[in-house]
């Protein structure tokens, strides 16, 4: 079951990426409150803190983002298991909203071991992971930080990590505030001449 299970996330995440690279993952724009990201975000993940032993600190926040609510969800979710995966037991991992130069900026802080230097710059590339034993060990397709990426650039907005081995990870994305007008904006489809 664990392996179907395991399966049908690589098939999903496989799909996605290919969508993102193809300009075809339809994304729905509109003013969403920040605090129902994160608290739909937390419901996902509760559980699985719990099971490793680990405590969510989500700071509240006020901010409104002009963005896909479940898509922004889905890479929160994503940084927030991998911040659980890698936190010792008994730690926290905390979420904080910040402004950053006009954009709204969400902060995914683990106190796990690091990110070396190296490893930066290819975390966010398809099947990357930080050591070669994290896919056995820790589960995962290699594939959630490059999904996330793309997620975020097609906000507009970019995605980042800062590091220092032996002392935790911060994983930050920004997106665009909310707008004035309360547009909802659907990415066009491309159509193919047949």
């Amino acid at each position: 079951e664990r392996n179907t299970i395991r399966l049908i996330g690589l098939i999903n995440d496989i799909l996605d990426i290919e969508k993102l690279e193809a300009g075809k993952l339809d994304m729905v724009f509109e003013n969403t409150k920040i605090q129902d990201i994160l608290e739909r975000s937390e419901q996902s993940v509760n559980t699985f803190a719990a099971n490793n032993g680990v405590k969510l600190e989500i700071l509240p926040s006020e901010a409104e983002v002009y963005a896909d609510g479940d898509r922004v969800v889905q890479v929160l979710v994503n940084l927030l298991s991998n911040a659980i995966k890698f936190s010792p037991q008994g730690q926290t991992v905390t979420v904080v909203v910040e402004d950053a130069a006009g954009f709204v900026q969400v902060r995914v802080i683990d106190r796990g071991r690091g990110i070396p230097e190296k490893f930066k710059k290819l975390l966010f590339q398809r099947f990357q992971q930080v050591e070669a034993t994290d896919a056995t060990k820790k589960g995962g397709t290699g594939l959630g930080l490059a999904i996330c990426k793309g997620i975020i650039e097609q906000h507009g907005g970019q995605i980042g990590v800062e590091s220092e081995e032996g002392k935790g990870s911060t994983f930050w994305f920004r997106v665009p505030p909310a707008r004035s007008e309360q547009t909802v904006v659907v990415k066009p489809q491309e159509t193919k001449a047949s």
